[in-house]
């Protein structure tokens, strides 16, 4: 996704990665790259991620996990800025892990992503659990690929959330810690949530839970309004209705993909957060992660078994527990989210 999954938005350094390439494509340095210039980058193309794109979706999905491509990697080192990603080959029992988690997600979500999902790529050093992205056909029809971090194929779920929530901070000696947890879900990997939210993403694109995934696709109408999930919470893209603001929310950034925040802010981030709906500090970044953190989280409670929370801890003693669950209004968009998922 352009946010690439942090609070901070990543459309300057988005925007940055697509003029350096359009610019030495078609001497093109615009900051603001239209739609129109997106569609003509050669990893956009279908094609650069099979010969046989029928044959491709009509493959089941776990059989289209290939090796990222050098069109594609090279894409995502500049727009990170990360000569370091390289491409992971799963073994066969990763892939079989991959297999069974896929066969775990909301049936809506798969079959969007058993007719929309062109590849599956795993990435060593990649900062982040995932990202889904679009690309285009000959003929303008969009699809998706979906780019997932090899770590999360043996990090424990729990390890692996407490990594992505404790990303944002240094420990700036004031007592404070934080202390995730996913009860129920000792079994599972950090591959369970990263592969649940970006399946929610990819319905998203396409079935529009959200106005928009990404700003270069909106159109005219899409407003917060337009939409149930959004309407009351969001006032735009990144942006929540004041009642539901977040201390140093625009300057929070998860996985090191921006400046740090002394871990003393988490407290007073915590408590603002648990007066709101979302059910995670991650998801409180945009609409689109919101969505895909609240999909996943009640996907993973009512289906898995497995329930989140944080722990902010002053002094090695509990000062608040945030829990997805317990948010006002969580019962409203539970409703929403379970309409959607069939649950």
């Amino acid at each position: 996704m352009e946010t690439r999954k942090i609070f901070r938005s990543r459309a300057p350094a988005f925007a940055f990665a697509l003029a350096v390439i359009l610019g030495a494509c078609a001497g093109n340095r615009s900051p603001e790259p239209s739609l129109s210039d997106i569609r003509k980058l050669p990893y956009k193309q279908a094609s650069a991620y099979s010969a046989d794109i029928g044959a491709t979706l009509a493959e089941p999905v776990a059989s289209r996990v290939g090796e990222a491509p050098a069109v594609l990697l090279d894409y995502l080192r500049k727009m990170d800025g990360n000569p370091a990603y390289a491409a992971y080959g799963p073994t066969e029992a990763e892939r079989a892990l991959f297999a069974d988690y896929y066969a775990t997600l909301p049936p809506p979500f798969k079959r969007t992503m058993e007719s929309k999902l062109l590849g599956v790529y795993f990435v060593d050093n990649f900062a982040g659990g995932g990202m889904s992205d679009y690309v285009f056909r000959e003929d303008g029809a969009m699809l998706v690929i979906l780019i997932l971090n090899s770590r999360v194929l043996g990090s424990s779920l729990t390890d692996w959330i407490a990594y992505r929530d404790s990303s944002p901070y240094y420990d700036d000696g004031k007592g404070i810690e934080l202390r995730s947890a996913c009860a129920g879900g000792e079994k599972y990997k950090g591959l369970i949530q990263t592969l649940t939210h970006e399946s929610a993403h990819i319905y998203d694109y396409f079935e529009h839970a959200t106005p928009f995934v990404e700003r270069h696709l909106a159109a005219a109408s899409d407003s917060a309004a337009s939409k149930d999930f959004t309407n009351g919470m969001w006032a735009g893209y990144f942006t929540p209705e004041q009642a539901y603001a977040i201390p140093e929310r625009n300057e929070t950034a998860f996985y090191g993909l921006g400046k740090k925040l002394p871990l003393s802010v988490a407290q007073a981030q915590y408590a603002a957060l648990a007066k709101t709906p979302f059910d995670s500090l991650y998801g409180a970044g945009s609409w689109a992660e919101d969505f895909a953190e609240a999909a996943a989280w009640t996907w993973l409670g009512e289906r898995l078994g497995i329930e989140y929370s944080v722990a902010v801890l002053r002094g090695g003693r509990e000062a608040l527990r945030f829990s997805p669950c317990q948010v006002p209004g969580s019962a409203e968009r539970r409703a929403t989210l379970r309409s959607i998922m069939g649950l």
